[in-house]
């Protein structure tokens, strides 16, 4: 049966606790510990002062990046973690009347708001899996990524040389992305010449790409009604995108 509820304010270089005695309903005096081995530690070491057992606390961590340390420590050493939505502490706060924001007062709500137990539960996960979910999420961001970075680069090329996407379909394909490192803007195609963005482009993509479409490339940017005025600084932005 949970004796205590423990809430974690989290934070980068230190967390905020605050352990709550629900067979008196009080509140123990906020502390902070460093996030490191030592401060974790005494962290554990406090809580046992009060008791062995560690089904006797129930720790709610805020739900942020900051408390995937604390958690996974707590939980190897045998604790029972529930994950408390950081929205619904700060609206848990203010329906309090707690309007000032401090470590000590977040600490002391998390530690309340353990009463409504419909928290979601931590445990430790399964290391393949984990790292999977990881690389997973890591994969998803970068295609995010990738897919903002291609508008952002369309919408350049719309203004300064809106004839390269009829030369080249595909404006992420290797051709496409290398020619618009080395040359990002018609002046720098047509200075480059058809040899230099030859070879650029048969590097980059040597069994589709050679002197057939630096002729093409260069004839569009000689022709382009591209804003040139703007190709200092849309040159710099279409090569750091591409």
């Amino acid at each position: 049966m949970t004796r205590y509820h423990v809430g974690v304010d989290v934070g980068k270089l230190r967390h905020h606790v605050c352990i709550r005695d629900l067979s008196n309903d009080t509140y123990d005096k906020a502390f902070s510990v460093s996030n490191d081995q030592e401060g974790l530690t005494q962290l554990v070491a406090c809580l046992s002062t009060l008791s062995p057992d560690h089904d006797d606390f129930l720790i709610g961590v805020e739900s942020c990046p900051y408390g995937l340390n604390i958690s996974y420590f707590l939980m190897s050493v045998g604790f029972n973690l529930v994950e408390v939505n950081t929205f619904r502490a700060g609206q848990f706060r203010k329906a309090k009347g707690k309007k000032a924001k401090t470590d000590r007062i977040d600490a002391r709500c998390v530690a309340e708001i353990l009463s409504f137990g419909d928290h979601k539960p931590l445990c430790m996960p399964e290391p393949v899996l984990d790292n999977l979910r990881e690389l997973t999420r890591f994969r998803s961001d970068l295609g995010n990524e990738k897919s903002m970075a291609i508008i952002h680069l369309r919408e350049s090329l719309s203004i300064l040389f809106p004839e390269f996407e009829k030369v080249f379909r595909h404006l992420d394909s290797a051709g496409s992305l290398a020619l618009l490192v080395a040359f990002p803007g018609p002046e720098y195609v047509i200075a480059a010449g058809e040899e230099r963005v030859g070879k650029v482009l048969s590097t980059a993509s040597p069994r589709r790409m050679g002197k057939g479409m630096a002729r093409r490339i260069i004839s569009a940017a000689e022709c382009t009604v591209g804003v040139i005025q703007k190709q200092p600084a849309l040159g710099v932005k279409i090569s750091i995108l591409a």
